[in-house]
């Protein structure tokens, strides 16, 4: 577990409590105590309803890790008979892929809606290519109460067509979503406008300023902790610091690793575009490659220098204790132009550390930094082409 300052803990919170009701407390851990403990402390300072609304919550990243757990177990029983794969690609960013695929061979039916043949689609019985978002209409509400709309900005240059005229199509309705979408407003959010307008005026008006923002009744009464909201927070806040307590100091051979998305890559959707491929990453400058980011200490210690490419010993023989070996032959890759001096804010939460924390399948980039985490990106390739080699970290 990585130390922390305990005198800049203590100024962080006198500064918030200076700060009652205009101050915010986020995190980005998926951990339930620890998001309990969040909102009680929000509670707490007078937060909620001011910095944070609870009345129009994000409908954004939706996403149920359970429920996708749950539809490989039926795949894998027979259950599922037909799937429609929509904006996703589990074979390749599912955390047991293979497994996916393996559950997809069993499925009668699968149609994918992806514009190119990516890991899943490759493997689907029928691809019915969707427009560009730049070609087709939409529409959405990404926060409660304000609805969105998206209309083609240019015509379809390829031969695709909208995933919603295919399923209008097969449900034998006339393949017009623009049409369905006007419908669709007109009978369940035009009633809800209170302006007085004509539902031509309230579309027209939606269409021009891309967004209708829907009235929603604010919190009439100030947030008021319960009995039960007091007693989960108190017992998540006991979890997290026992969970913290049971860390046992870092060791020499201990370390704390850290994963990342790169700004240009995030999560490998867009990889076979090959000008994101080549932005610079911000910080360390570095294209088309990963790397692996030390602190300057533990670099010396283990005979690291920038430019060497390491690789965490053979996953098949090497003990859990084994250092990183290093090569610095004709293959090794040129450090980047400006050391990494990056800090946690862009990280992902800290996995718990472990004796061996850099096994991959594939050979990093060293850059030295003044960091002290250690940084790993995940290399991306054109997947446009092959199926990238998925990294495994024991």
């Amino acid at each position: 577990m990585a130390r922390f300052d305990e005198g800049a803990v203590a100024s962080a919170a006198e500064d918030l409590w200076r700060h009652r009701g205009a101050s915010l407390v986020v995190s980005g851990s998926q951990d339930t105590a620890t998001q309990i403990v969040v909102h009680a402390i929000n509670a707490l300072l007078g937060n909620i309803g001011t910095t944070v609304d609870i009345e129009s919550p994000s409908l954004q990243k939706q996403g149920d890790d359970r429920s996708l757990a749950q539809l490989v177990d039926e795949m894998e029983r027979g259950e599922i008979h037909g799937l429609l794969l929509y904006g996703v690609n589990p074979a390749y960013d599912f955390p047991d892929a293979a497994r996916f695929a393996r559950g997809l061979a069993s499925v009668a039916l699968t149609i994918s809606f992806a514009d190119r043949l990516d890991e899943t689609a490759s493997l689907a019985h029928a691809v019915c290519p969707d427009h560009h978002f730049l070609e087709a209409w939409n529409d959405a509400e990404a926060v409660t109460g304000s609805f969105s709309l998206a209309q083609p900005t240019i015509a379809p240059l390829l031969d695709t067509r909208a995933a919603q005229d295919s399923l209008l199509t097969w449900l034998g309705k006339e393949p017009d979503f623009y049409a369905y979408v006007r419908e669709f407003w007109r009978s369940h959010i035009y009633p809800t406008d209170a302006r007085g307008r004509t539902f031509d005026e309230l579309w027209d008006h939606a269409l021009h300023d891309g967004v209708y923002h829907r009235n929603v009744p604010a919190a009439t009464t100030p947030f008021r902790p319960s009995g039960p909201f007091t007693a989960a927070w108190q017992s998540a806040a006991h979890e997290v610091g026992g969970r913290r307590r049971s860390f046992a100091a870092p060791a020499a051979d201990r370390y704390e690793l850290h994963l990342y998305e790169t700004v240009a890559i995030r999560d490998g959707r867009h990889a076979n575009n090959p000008w994101l491929q080549e932005l610079p990453d911000p910080v360390t400058k570095v294209t088309w490659g990963n790397y692996l980011v030390l602190a300057p200490s533990l670099a010396r210690r283990l005979g690291l220098e920038s430019g060497d490419v390491v690789r965490d010993g053979d996953p098949g023989r090497c003990s859990s204790s084994c250092p990183p070996t290093s090569s610095r032959d004709s293959r090794r890759a040129r450090s980047p132009s400006r050391s990494a001096t990056g800090g946690s804010t862009r990280g992902k939460s800290p996995t718990a550390s472990a004796r061996t924390p850099f096994r991959s399948s594939r050979a990093s980039t060293v850059s030295a930094s003044t960091t002290a985490a250690a940084w790993f990106s995940r290399k991306q390739v054109d997947r446009s082409r092959s199926p990238p080699r998925r990294r495994i970290i024991r």
